[in-house]
Order: C-alpha cells, then sequence, then structure tokens
C-alpha cells in the first residue's frame, strides 16, 4: 500500500498503472480497469512461469547432494 500511496499522491499529473486502474475503476469502469489489470498482471506471469519451469528442472530451491 505504501507504494500504491506514493503513486498516487506524487505521481497525480503522470499516474502509474495501479493508481490509474483505481481512478478507471471509481468511476464505474469496471472493465475498462480489467483490461489494464490484466495487461499489468502478464509480464510478471510470464516470468513466474519461466523461473517456476527453471526451478523444476533444477530440482528447486535446495539441491541436497547425496
Amino acid at each position: 500500500w505504501d507504494d500504491f500511496t506514493h503513486a498516487l499522491v506524487i505521481q497525480w499529473a503522470h499516474p502509474t498503472l495501479p493508481p490509474l486502474i483505481a481512478s478507471i475503476a471509481g468511476q464505474g469502469q469496471i472493465s475498462q480497469a480489467s483490461a489494464l489489470a490484466l495487461i499489468m498482471l502478464l509480464p510478471a506471469a510470464i516470468v513466474v512461469a519461466m523461473l517456476s519451469r527453471m526451478l523444476v528442472h533444477s530440482r528447486g530451491l535446495t539441491l541436497e547432494e547425496r
């Protein structure tokens, strides 16, 4: 919430995506806010998918030698 508040208060002229989504949803345009939220989520989901595949192939974070 600290990052959201900082972006909302400091960056009012050029808002980042989370405050922009909140203001659009507050205006009652839920479908546009949902589309923006999905666009914002896609890069993080792609990175997580790539990292999870790498972690599974390397047998996890804690590789134990026998």
